[in-house]
């Protein structure tokens, strides 16, 4: 999938106030109610123990709806994302005294090596994990050892849970989509991902990698996951 044109396209595909619609944060089409929102920005926070001396990179992230609400609580924050559509609406919509946007694609994260606000505290890849097999995964991961501070965190957020497959494809409808995707040589998620996977190529990288689950009250509960990955 050309994931540039797809988010591109889904900019024009939504109205300029349908923020939740454009990145995806919906439930059946409709945007996830506040409560939800809210409860994954707390969930985000405490992974991350986010600090008011951080500095924050969210990769991949879309047009900043949550980055931006991220920022208040950290010193700086960078959102970079692939699609020049998401970020000018992260710019117009999302921004911040403390946040910088700017296009890149998340394997040229090593680019950021010099940038003033280098080296990242935290990491955050909230709902892009799919999109990267293990290849591109350990491309990302590669660049992101090269740009975090000693002791660093990052939250591999919104995981599709291999193990949990079934949960997702649980009506006839999307049984049917993920048929159509998988005869086309594709999967309507991307990358399912097994646990032990992400763990092994983590530690192979010289991360620690443990795991946690969604809030319960999001449907997406029944099917993600959440990785946090630690710098020694």
């Amino acid at each position: 999938m050309d994931l540039k044109a797809y988010y591109d396209a889904r900019v024009a595909q939504f109205g300029p106030e349908q923020h939740l619609e454009q990145v995806g944060h919906t439930v059946n089409g409709a945007p996830i109610p506040r409560a939800h929102l809210d409860a994954l920005l707390a969930q985000i926070a405490s992974l991350l123990a986010l600090g008011s001396q951080d500095s924050l990179l969210d990769l991949c992230c879309g047009n900043g709806v949550l980055t931006s609400a991220l920022a208040p609580r950290v010193r700086l924050v960078c959102g970079a994302d692939l699609s020049d559509c998401m970020i000018s609406v992260a710019q117009s919509a999302h921004s911040a005294p403390n946040l910088r946007y700017f296009s890149m694609d998340a394997r040229n994260a090593a680019h950021l090596q010099d940038s003033a606000e280098a080296p990242f505290d935290k990491v955050l890849l909230y709902g892009a994990w799919q999109h990267f097999d293990a290849q591109t995964g350990r491309e990302v991961l590669n660049g992101l050892a090269r740009i975090t501070a000693p002791q660093a965190r990052i939250l591999l957020g919104f995981v599709p849970d291999l193990a949990l497959k079934d949960s997702f494809l649980d009506t006839p409808a999307r049984r049917a989509a993920h048929a159509a995707h998988v005869a086309s040589g594709t999967d309507m998620m991307g990358t399912w991902w097994n646990r032990d996977t992400l763990r092994a190529l983590s530690e192979e990288l010289g991360f620690t990698c443990s795991f946690s689950d969604l809030p319960a009250d999001l449907d997406a509960a029944r099917y993600r996951f959440n990785a946090l990955l630690c710098r020694p």
